[in-house]
């Protein structure tokens, strides 16, 4: 056993030493956090990389995944003996119990890419019996004088060797992708094995001279070059599924270094899946929202992060109406901070969510103050025309009265949202075309069918912000949101299934009898009141 004294030196204990197993030898390298026991060592193997496992072990440094990255699976009281008799055979063996997980060669390559620097591609693409080809590149690429250059780049379009498109980008393009974009006709090759980094250095070397004769010089600037190149191999994609592996390297320099075959810097450029599946993968709304159009009324405290949300989700399309601007007092509750003031509160959201968001369009926003200016019949009819659903974050009763009449007119189920002055409690209402309206939710308030939300009637929740020419309500975001969320959950639930034609109530109550609370929800139904003349409307 050897200890490492440089590392002792910093703080840090490496054990390099060798265990028996089954009638072998295997030299290890154990690297004990500053937390252990609360948390594992890491265990590497040490000697050729081209002997390490092809599974549960990383291909260039020998780290071996002897458990879960869950630190549930570490018991602390064992010792490092302990952990390599449970686990060490059997991972070296492939063999036992282990997380139900593929094994994406690509998380390796991508430890080796350039820093903020990626490639998009879609994980739906199939390329068949193709063994080479040409892709088309779309990327920009940003010199940089104290670091490397910074990649953003989409393969537009793969071909094979005889012109054939075998798969072509549908998404949206990011915006940071189409600023001063390029376009790249870059030389591809298969290989028909999982392709893991062990010689880094040597394999991009390569697999460069394999394809540096059919591969173009990109002009950059006008002393700097760049020439990509594209390998696609067999992996691992998801427990059990092989799919289609992509490593993308580029060699770039200045242009005498490319005009006189002089040496390049060969660096990867880190691939990034971004097709609608891979995006989806992690949360079933973005299926739900697909395709989807919204409109939200009202972008302040509660509306703004709604919107943001639906974005988030993936909602097809968004049409924002609100007639305020941002004030530095906004930031403390609003989403965007100080690079917002002074601007619309509806474009400053349009243009951060064009730029974040580019499966989400948002239409022109409309600057409009219901009730105040002229033209609210033809911006409404013209803001919800087409339209799935509307919110109405605007917390005004006559505002919500009024979007609950031309929803209902066309069939569109209206979710609204509001809090109480002090923050203390709120509602999340679904009004659906052919059930309850705001007004019947008043009548249930004055009738006490349906409680009010902690809060309301409390006018010592409202204060007057110097310079502000009204009061407002005080209240922080980690309240407000509570509304957002939730009103997101009830978007999602409604457009999911047509057949949510009831209206409903979700009353949320963060204080009782002076006292904070954790959230709490209530569910009341919102059927039509007779007293309501709603019901005229059928």
């Amino acid at each position: 056993m050897r200890i490492d004294k440089a590392a002792l030196d910093k703080g840090r204990l490496v054990v390099e030493f060798i265990w028996p197993l089954e009638g072998r030898e295997v030299e290890l390298r154990a690297i004990y956090p500053d937390t252990y026991p609360r948390l594992r060592p890491t265990v590497q193997l040490r000697g050729d990389p081209a002997t390490f496992p092809k599974r549960h072990c990383s291909p260039d440094e020998g780290s071996l995944c002897l458990l879960g990255r869950d630190s549930r699976q570490w018991r602390q009281q064992w010792t490092l003996a302990d952990l390599l008799g449970h686990q060490l055979a059997d991972a070296l063996s492939d063999a036992g119990e282990e997380d139900p997980q593929g094994e994406p060669a690509e998380f390796w390559w991508n430890g080796h890419g350039l820093a903020d620097s990626y490639c998009l591609v879609d994980s739906s693409w199939d390329i068949g019996s193709a063994t080479q080809g040409k892709l088309r590149i779309r990327f920009n690429c940003q010199e940089r004088l104290d670091a490397p250059p910074r990649f953003r780049a989409l393969v537009a379009e793969v071909g094979d060797d005889t012109g054939q498109t075998l798969a072509q980008w549908s998404e949206p393009v990011p915006e940071g992708v189409v600023q001063s974009a390029r376009e790249a006709i870059v030389p591809w090759m298969y290989v028909n094995e999982v392709l893991l980094p062990s010689d880094v250095k040597g394999q991009l070397g390569a697999f460069v001279d394999r394809l540096a004769p059919s591969a173009a010089v990109s002009k950059v600037s006008a002393d700097f070059s760049v020439q990509w190149f594209a390998v696609l191999y067999k992996t691992e994609l998801q427990e059990g599924q092989l799919g289609l592996g992509w490593l993308f390297v580029v060699a770039y320099g200045r242009r005498q270094a490319f005009q006189q075959n002089k040496a390049k810097t060969v660096a990867i450029v880190r691939t990034y899946r971004a097709g609608a599946g891979d995006i989806a993968a992690r949360a079933s709304s973005f299926h739900r929202l697909r395709g989807k159009k919204a409109a939200v009324f009202g972008l302040g405290a509660i509306g703004a992060p709604l919107a943001l949300e639906l974005a988030r989700n993936g909602c097809a399309l968004l049409r924002l109406v609100d007639h305020d601007v941002v004030e530095p007092g906004n930031s403390i509750r609003w989403p965007l901070g100080a690079s917002a003031w002074g601007a619309s509160k509806a474009g400053s959201l349009e243009a951060f969510i064009r730029e974040q968001y580019p499966w989400t369009r948002v239409d022109p926003p409309v600057t409009h103050n219901i009730g105040v200016q002229a033209g609210d019949d033809a911006m409404l009819s013209s803001v919800l025309n087409g339209v799935d659903i509307a919110i109405d974050a605007t917390a005004s009763y006559g505002v919500s009265t009024v979007l609950s009449d031309y929803c209902c007119d066309r069939g569109i189920p209206l979710i609204t949202l509001y809090a109480s002055p002090p923050v203390t409690g709120g509602v999340v209402a679904r009004f659906a075309p052919q059930s309850g309206c705001p007004t019947c939710l008043e009548f249930a308030h004055h009738d006490g069918s349906i409680l009010r939300a902690p809060g309301f009637g409390d006018e010592t929740g409202l204060t007057q912000p110097p310079g502000c020419a009204e009061r407002t309500f005080t209240g922080a975001s980690f309240d407000l949101q509570e509304l957002s969320l939730e009103a997101m959950r009830l978007i999602v639930e409604t457009l999911a299934s047509p057949a949510s034609t009831h209206s409903e109530v979700r009353t949320l109550s963060l204080a009782t009898e002076g006292q904070r609370i954790s959230p709490a929800w209530r569910t009341d139904p919102l059927p039509r009141r007779e007293t309501c003349s709603c019901g005229r409307r059928s």
